[in-house]
């Protein structure tokens, strides 16, 4: 029986020169040490994890810059703000109950109809 080598994740050895380093805390965001590199988007550092609440993190951010959109959960104020980032070509998933999904399809339509995000 084969066995594996100490450390190893996944087959990959723990010295593997392509190893990274571990995330530095700052904040209420999570940066990697190496983001010398230009930013992909020029609305928004998609280089960055940020933590807290989302409610907060999402009324700093620009309208219509996203792209993907899928909240683990949200309720009204949430979809707002989420309707709001939302760009036109984007797309919004939302993953419920089969007992709330008549409830949040009123919901999203009540939002996405009334947006400012030219979505419909």
């Amino acid at each position: 029986m084969a066995k594996k080598a100490s450390g190893a994740i996944g087959g990959a050895s723990s010295t593997s020169p392509q190893s990274e380093k571990p995330a530095e805390k700052s904040g209420t965001r999570i940066t990697r040490p190496s983001e010398t590199h230009q930013k992909p988007s020029s609305l928004l550092d998609t280089r960055v994890v940020y933590c807290g609440d989302n409610l907060e993190q999402l009324a700093k951010l620009p309208d219509a810059c996203v792209d993907l959109i899928y909240p683990a959960t949200a309720g009204r104020p949430r979809c707002v703000q989420l309707a709001r980032v939302l760009k036109k070509t984007g797309s919004f998933y939302y993953h419920c109950d089969w007992h709330a999904s008549h409830y949040v399809k009123v919901m999203l339509d009540q939002i996405f109809r009334n947006c400012k995000c030219n979505c419909a």
